[in-house]
């Protein structure tokens, strides 16, 4: 997601984006949809504000900002609005990449648009120097090793805070659940999304740019069908359930994409307990 700071450009514009802002829904159109309350800070730019291919365009010789919005007001009323972002997204953006969808999002007295786009990327090649296993779990969302065939190195932990997160907000929505405070429960609900997702981006943009920097391949832990075996009691199954490890999977591997680096995902059934060396099931009678 491309991130850009709508810079104060007339009186007559600012005021436009102001009228805009109030009357503009949750999901893009001028009406009052319900769901400003829950998204008070963030409108979508949807086919109706943003309908030309050519909404986004370049301006190099401008002195005010590189990237301008044509954004529409009302029917047959447009105005061309100056962005100003990092020049890695600058970059980005005019390096041929395709917008998907937008969001208007106001911080204080200040707007900015977000932008999320996408590219077409070949396959990466499965030829590096070494493995770096990633393997997820509950207490730490993600923990990344590199292995170049003799030894280990470099050991990372990644998204330790998830656990707490998730843990308090689930003491927190018990209480206002208990309390009948359902529209707090559903801005809560929001907030704990909203956090364990910034942690998981951080963690597997570590662990991509890890693998990058060592020209390595991403192995990750394939966890599918681990809450059907879950057959212990409601703590455990509630424990399982709310690990996110699809998701960060799935961070990594558009990532890893992005970057051009390769991921393999592989089985871990009765992996804490096979010998390393002769590959025999054991016994480990408090886990695994």
């Amino acid at each position: 997601v491309l991130r850009f700071k709508i810079l104060r450009a007339t009186v007559r514009k600012t005021a436009r984006i102001l009228w805009l802002w109030r009357n503009l829904g949750q999901t893009g159109y001028r009406m009052h949809d319900g769901m400003r309350n829950r998204y008070p800070t963030k409108r979508v730019l949807n086919g109706w504000a943003i309908g030309e291919k050519k909404s986004f365009c370049e301006n190099a010789d401008s002195k005010v900002a590189r990237w301008w919005l044509r954004l529409a007001i009302r029917k047959g009323e447009r105005i061309n609005i100056p962005l100003r972002g990092a020049p890695s997204h600058e970059d980005l953006l005019a390096s041929g990449v395709k917008v998907c969808n937008s969001e208007l999002v106001k911080k204080g007295k200040n707007f900015y648009v977000h932008l999320a786009v996408k590219r077409e990327v070949s396959p990466p090649l499965i030829s590096h120097d070494r493995v770096l296993a990633v393997d997820l779990g509950e207490r730490v969302v993600a923990t990344s090793v590199a292995w170049d065939g003799s030894c280990i190195s470099e050991p990372r932990f990644h998204a330790r805070a998830v656990r707490g997160v998730r843990r308090h907000h689930g003491w927190l929505q018990a209480r206002l659940a208990g309390l009948g405070h359902w529209r707090t429960l559903v801005r809560v609900r929001d907030a704990e999304h909203r956090k364990v997702d910034d942690l998981l981006h951080n963690a597997a943009k570590a662990i991509v740019e890890q693998a990058y920097r060592l020209n390595a391949v991403n192995v990750i832990g394939d966890l599918t069908g681990i809450r059907r075996k879950a057959r212990s009691g409601v703590r455990l199954r509630r424990i399982l359930h709310s690990m996110p490890s699809y998701r960060m999977t799935m961070f990594v591997a558009y990532k890893a994409a992005w970057r051009g680096v390769p991921v393999i995902r592989v089985i871990e059934d009765y992996s804490s307990i096979l010998c390393h060396v002769c590959n025999e099931r054991g016994v480990r009678p408090s886990q695994g």
